[in-house]
């Protein structure tokens, strides 16, 4: 069972966007796995997830950005957030401190459940109403 599973109740109605945020569940879920396989694993994962993050992110802002979502400046702010955790959080285990992996999957998904259900959801008027599908 998926650590984090998609649903369709997280669609914010443009396929791009719904298509990343399945695959970031997708990854959150190797990330969890990676957990009781090591710490090789988990930082393995952990890359991947800071990699699609980055990618998913700038797609999200530059299409508000092109479309002119007022809250962009907002919506980058919540994005620079999750990456400082992150960075954080592979900073420690690089330097070898104790990182308890059950805390940092959980703050992911909580953060991934809050941030898509709550502020992604709320641009997805927006983009409907300029036909962005």
């Amino acid at each position: 069972m998926p650590f984090f599973a998609w649903s369709p109740l997280y669609s914010v109605g443009v396929a791009k966007i719904d298509a990343q945020h399945k695959r970031l569940s997708e990854i959150l879920t190797r990330l969890y796995n990676g957990v009781w396989e090591g710490n090789k694993s988990l930082a393995r994962a952990f890359n991947e997830f800071r990699d699609y993050a980055v990618e998913h992110f700038a797609t999200e802002e530059k299409l508000m950005e092109l479309h002119g979502y007022p809250d962009l400046p907002a919506h980058k702010k919540e994005h620079a957030g999750c990456m400082a955790r992150v960075v954080d959080y592979q900073a420690a285990l690089k330097h070898g401190e104790r990182v308890d992996p059950i805390e940092v999957c959980r703050f992911f998904q909580k953060w991934l459940e809050d941030h898509i259900a709550g502020e992604d959801r709320k641009y997805a008027p927006f983009f409907k109403a300029r036909g962005v599908k």
